[in-house]
């Protein structure tokens, strides 16, 4: 079983570290104290995605091939 890791235990170390690893150890710190974005979940970002709506044709899904090389054009089926 290991022991509870405390501020004061953490603070014993520090004072063992060399002059020239402080900066590395600030930065360290500094990260780890930065306060972070949350994650967005996977159910998130799927709902999100599902708010988006594409006005195109009916059939643009089935052939959005002919649409992207200019086979097809959305002003053709607007018409």
């Amino acid at each position: 079983m290991s022991a509870v890791i405390t501020k004061e235990i953490i603070k014993r170390e520090i004072e063992k570290v060399p002059d020239e690893k402080l900066e590395t150890l600030y930065k360290y710190v500094v990260n780890l104290t930065e306060i972070k974005p949350k994650k967005q979940s996977k159910e998130s970002f799927i709902a999100e995605m599902q708010k988006i709506r594409i006005h195109a044709p009916s059939d643009f899904a089935t052939n959005i091939d002919e649409y992207l090389y200019g086979e097809k054009t959305i002003e053709d089926d607007i018409r």
